[in-house]
């Protein structure tokens, strides 16, 4: 079913281009004429520390913020981040991770205990997609730093808005000489989805 709208959240860690990407969604619904309403929550982003994106769209939005059990769609760059946020998915929602594990600087730092993520995440009773966006990208001899324009086109699928709406964004948003590699990207993200 395609989304007219909704309560969307981005996450994972420093260096994945949550923030780009969340900027492209949101100026994506903007363009489609939606009310969007964004907020970005960084915490030592730069350290590889968490960051998230909660992002609302619809008729008429009033606050940034998604309350537990209301997203629609969690679009995990990183699958302890994708544990992390659950709690915010709705009954109905959808759970889209790259397959990917950076365990936490809290883990790291012998803070916490670590957890098997890989049984955690076949164990969750959600819809959820994996993605080995990384692998599929190598696959193409594309390079792994493409994966977010990638995870930004399999979560395309998912919304009522036409993919040439979402390339015309890219191609606004993102510098001339990536333009190419990134509407590739994109558009390999958006065929994994029948």
């Amino acid at each position: 079913m395609l989304l007219k709208g909704g309560n969307f959240i981005i996450c994972g860690i420093g260096g994945q281009g949550i923030v780009f990407t969340s900027d492209i969604v949101s100026k994506v619904f903007l363009a489609s004429e939606y009310d969007i309403k964004a907020t970005d929550i960084i915490g030592l982003g730069q350290r590889g520390g968490s960051v998230v994106t909660h992002i609302r769209t619809g008729e008429k939005i009033y606050s940034p913020l998604i309350k537990r059990g209301e997203a629609d769609i969690i679009l995990a760059f990183e699958k302890y981040e994708g544990l992390r946020w659950l709690p915010y998915l709705k009954k109905k929602g959808k759970l889209i991770v790259n397959d990917c594990k950076n365990r936490p600087t809290s883990v790291i730092n012998g803070l916490q205990e670590d957890i098997d993520i890989d049984e955690r995440m076949r164990g969750l009773d959600c819809w959820k997609l994996m993605v080995d966006g990384a692998k599929i990208l190598k696959d193409h001899h594309m390079d792994s730093k493409f994966v977010n324009i990638f995870m930004t086109g399999v979560f395309s699928k998912y919304t009522d808005i036409d993919g040439q709406y979402w390339e015309q964004i890219i191609c606004d948003y993102v510098p001339r000489p990536y333009m190419e590699e990134n509407i590739k990207a994109f558009r390999m993200g958006r065929g994994l989805i029948q």
